[in-house]
């Protein structure tokens, strides 16, 4: 897989300029593959979920962008998602419930639940996370994923979450008030393999341009 990541660098530099348009869905799929992709990176262990959250929440906090209770449980299940999918590591130690209205990291919806509809507001000084728990790599991958969906608001997120098939979906249809992680990963995986796939068709299809 990392060696589809390097050539889908190369293939997107090709996709600019003139070609541009012809490209622009697969372009937009092959940046959002490379932004979050970890396979080249070694995950070391599972952490709290709200050291995830704190973490995601000083980065937005930094550059003014407002986050939502709601907001941060779907950006801490999606990047959740992607990592496990990607490397089959868990990035949260904590179970995903299956809740009426999608997928919910339940300690998340009680630290944050007192804010209701509104933005999530840190008090000075105080952090209910730590982000020292987490590696530089982690870090550095949760921040590149958090960049790609900071364009997403919270009803988007959630309707990303709701798909047809997707792990919340399946666990309600078959009574299951715990998303497995099991079920997560499977997901991902294949999510990502239609990917890399159409990625191999475009490519051949770009040859002799």
């Amino acid at each position: 897989m990392l060696a589809v990541r390097r050539q889908a660098v190369a293939f997107q530099r090709r996709c600019a300029g003139p070609n541009r348009q012809r490209f622009g869905v697969l372009g937009r799929c092959l940046q959002f593959l490379h932004r979050i992709s970890i396979l080249h990176r070694v995950v070391s262990g599972s952490v709290a979920p709200i050291d995830v959250a704190e973490y995601i929440l000083r980065l937005r906090e930094r550059d003014g962008h407002p986050t939502t209770p709601m907001e941060i449980n779907k950006l801490v299940f999606l990047i959740h998602g992607w990592m496990l999918g990607d490397t089959g590591e868990k990035l949260i130690d904590e179970k995903v419930e299956a809740w009426p209205y999608g997928p919910v990291i339940p300690s998340l919806y009680h630290q944050y639940k007192k804010f209701g509809k509104n933005p999530i507001k840190a008090e000075p000084g105080q952090s209910a996370g730590d982000a020292s728990n987490m590696t530089e790599d982690q870090k550095k991958s949760i921040s590149k994923a958090e960049k790609h969906y900071r364009k997403f608001g919270a009803w988007q997120l959630a309707k990303l979450t709701h798909v047809k098939g997707s792990p919340w979906s399946t666990a309600r249809a078959m009574g299951n008030f715990v998303i497995s992680h099991r079920r997560i990963r499977r997901y991902y995986r294949n999510l990502i393999r239609r990917i890399e796939e159409r990625y191999e068709e475009k490519k051949a299809e770009f040859v002799g341009i």
